[in-house]
Formats: structure tokens, sequence, C-alpha cells
């Protein structure tokens, strides 16, 4: 959420950063379908029946044990968000899609 709220920052009121550096995200993130399968399955099982997904998914099992057990600190956060809080987040990051206005920005970051 950080990422997508930073990048429509620097679209729409630049004059109010200095500097921004946008890491793990993206001006389209994923599928309205994978989206809507999430939210589904929250509104189905709430939080904690993909919370466990997402251990796996963060972090690779050859990665040192301290990255491991940050992800299973992820899953246990996620697991305890409320689930409607959670299915809105998702359904603002489906809805989002600034790559047109990405591609046609005076901001290059490169």
């Amino acid at each position: 959420m950080g990422g997508v709220t930073g990048l429509w920052i620097a679209l729409h009121a630049p004059e109010r950063l200095q500097k921004l550096v946008l890491c793990s995200t993206g001006a389209k993130i994923g599928t309205a379908d994978a989206w809507n399968n999430r939210i589904e399955a929250v509104r189905r099982n709430g939080t904690k029946s993909i919370a466990a997904a997402t251990d796996g998914a963060l972090v690779h099992h050859r990665l040192p044990r301290p990255r491991a057990t940050n992800s299973r600190a992820h899953s246990n956060t996620l697991a305890n968000t409320n689930n409607e809080g959670y299915i809105a987040c998702c359904e603002a990051l489906r809805d989002t899609d600034y790559r047109d206005q990405v591609a046609s920005s005076p901001f290059k970051p490169w």
C-alpha cells in the first residue's frame, strides 16, 4: 500500500516530495482475477485462511533463518488483520492502475 500511495503522490502532488524511493511496488500490481480470488477467500474464511500461503511466497526456504522468521511474523500479522480492512486494501490494489500516467509523466527515475 505504501508504494502505491507514494506513486500517487508523485503523480498528483510532486511538489510535496523532495525524494521518493519506490521498492517492491508497481504502477499495476497483479490481476483483477487474482485480487478477486483473494478477496473471495477472505470473505469466505478470513485472513487466517490465506496467511499460511504468504509464508512461503515471501521468503525462499534457502534464505537465512532471520528472514524466514520475518516471513512467519508477516503471516502471523496477516492472520490477525481485520477481514474487511484487508478486503478494502485488496480492492484498492485491484482497481489501481497508474501505467498510463507513469508512461506519460515527466518524472523519470532513471
